[in-house]
């Protein structure tokens, strides 16, 4: 599975040329005279298999070359460290609430006189 998404985006790319390839010559194949169409076709077809040949000898040599990661990769590392900063952030959030408490005051204890 994971050599298939290795090879995603240069399939796509293949079969994004070969449309693009056939669209090209669809258009022009509509304008030209008849004599000139064989030469196209045959053109055409030896550039699609072109392009098919150059991604099937890409996909040999990166399956034989390149090693697709398997290895199981330990986040445990990061957990820890994000549960931290998250008790952490807890911990603040929590003295911050306490330090902003209002105390309320007995109107008798109040000061008197003129606030300005």
């Amino acid at each position: 599975m994971d050599f298939i998404r290795f090879l995603h985006a240069p399939l796509l790319s293949a079969i994004g040329g070969l449309i693009l390839l056939f669209v090209i010559t669809y258009f022009i194949l509509k304008y030209v005279d008849e004599e000139f169409k064989p030469k196209i076709r045959f053109v055409r077809d030896w550039l699609a298999l072109g392009l098919i040949a150059m991604f099937v000898w890409f996909a040999i040599s990166a399956a034989s070359v390149n090693e697709v990661p398997r290895k199981v990769i330990d986040r445990s590392v990061v957990n820890d460290r994000a549960d931290t900063v998250l008790q952490q952030g807890k911990e603040a959030k929590e003295e911050s609430q306490e330090t902003q408490e209002v105390k309320k005051i007995p109107i008798e204890q109040q000061p008197k006189g003129d606030l300005k």
